[in-house]
C-alpha cells in the first residue's frame, strides 16, 4: 500500500490553485480521499405558513449571531426537517398532506442546491430522526403515536420497515407529539410534546424505540404555550428550543448534560414569522 504521506507528514488536506484536492491517485492507486465535506454551523427550522429556513451561525450551537442563506416552501403545515449525516440529503414533514419529503443536496448542507424530490406517505407526518448511519428513522403522526423503523436503503425514506410504535400518552405524558429526536448517538431521545411535556429518556439499545427507559419530564415555562421544536448538541450541554406561540426559537445552557432540569436562563432567541414547529442543526 502506498504511505499517505510526503515526508513523514499525514496528507489531511490538499488544494492547487485554491481548489480543493478530493483525491490523490499513484500509479492508478487512491492514496488520499477528503471525505465528506464538514458540516457548517447552521441550523434549519420549518413552520405552520409552509416554509423551511436555513441560518448560518457565528459558532457552533449559539443563537447569538445568525444570518439566513436559504428559504422555500413545501407547502401547507410543514412539521419537522433533518439532514442527513454528510449533508446530501435533506428530509421534511408536512402534515396537511401526510408526506415525508426527500431531496438530495447537490452542495451539502446547503438547501438551496436541492433536487430529485421523492416523498413517502405517513399518516399526519409530525417528526423525522435519521441516525448516522441512514438505517434507523423516528417518525409519528400528530396525534398520539412516535414510529420507529428500519430504512432497508440507507437514507431512503421510502423503504421505511415499521418495527415498533409508543402512545405518547402513556409513555411521554403528551397526546400529541411535536418533535422527537435522537441525541448522544441513538442513546438518548429528545421528546417535545405541547403544552411544556418535554422528555428525554435512554434507550439500552441504541436508537431501537422498543428499549426507551428513564424518561425524564420537565416543563419548561409552565405557562402551558406550546413548545413546538427542539434540538440539544450531541454533547448534551445545549437545548435549543421552538416556542410555537410566540414564534421564537430559544437556546439555553445544561449545566448537567442531558438533564433538561438543569437548564439556565434563556441566553439567546430567534424572532421567527410563523408557528415554528421543527429544528435541526449540525
Amino acid at each position: 500500500m502506498i504511505p499517505t504521506s510526503i515526508d513523514g507528514t499525514d496528507i489531511t488536506g490538499a488544494t492547487i490553485d485554491g481548489t480543493d484536492v478530493q483525491e490523490i491517485t499513484v500509479d492508478g492507486q487512491t492514496v488520499f480521499t477528503a471525505g465528506p465535506t464538514p458540516a457548517p454551523d447552521r441550523l434549519y427550522y420549518v413552520m405552520n405558513n409552509g416554509d423551511m429556513v436555513q441560518l448560518d451561525l457565528g459558532s457552533k450551537f449559539s443563537l447569538s449571531n445568525v444570518t439566513e442563506t436559504g428559504r422555500f416552501s413545501f407547502g401547507g403545515n410543514t412539521t419537522d426537517v433533518w439532514v442527513g449525516d454528510d449533508g446530501t440529503k435533506l428530509y421534511g414533514t408536512n402534515l396537511n398532506d401526510d408526506k415525508i419529503y426527500q431531496w438530495d443536496l447537490n452542495t451539502p448542507y446547503d438547501i438551496n442546491s436541492r433536487s430529485n424530490q421523492i416523498t413517502q406517505n405517513q399518516t399526519r407526518a409530525h417528526t423525522i430522526s435519521i441516525s448516522a448511519d441512514g438505517v434507523h428513522c423516528l417518525t409519528s403522526n400528530y396525534d398520539n403515536e412516535l414510529r420507529y423503523g428500519i430504512l432497508t436503503t440507507p437514507y431512503d425514506v421510502t423503504s421505511f420497515n415499521l418495527q415498533h410504535t409508543i402512545q405518547a400518552d402513556t409513555t411521554f405524558g403528551s397526546n400529541n407529539f411535536a418533535d422527537a429526536d435522537y441525541v448522544n448517538q441513538g442513546n438518548k431521545l429528545l421528546v417535545g410534546g405541547y403544552f411544556d411535556a418535554v422528555t428525554i429518556s435512554d434507550l439500552t439499545t441504541p436508537y431501537d424505540l422498543s428499549t426507551v427507559t428513564n424518561v425524564q419530564f420537565s416543563t419548561l415555562s409552565g405557562s402551558g404555550e406550546e413548545k413546538a421544536a427542539k434540538f440539544m448538541s450531541e454533547d448534551g450541554t445545549k437545548l435549543i428550543h421552538g416556542n410555537g406561540f410566540n414564534q421564537e426559537i430559544r437556546e439555553f445552557d445544561l449545566s448537567t448534560p442531558y438533564d433538561i432540569n438543569s437548564r439556565s436562563n434563556v441566553l439567546n432567541t430567534i424572532s421567527t414569522n410563523a408557528f415554528v414547529q421543527g429544528i435541526h442543526m449540525v
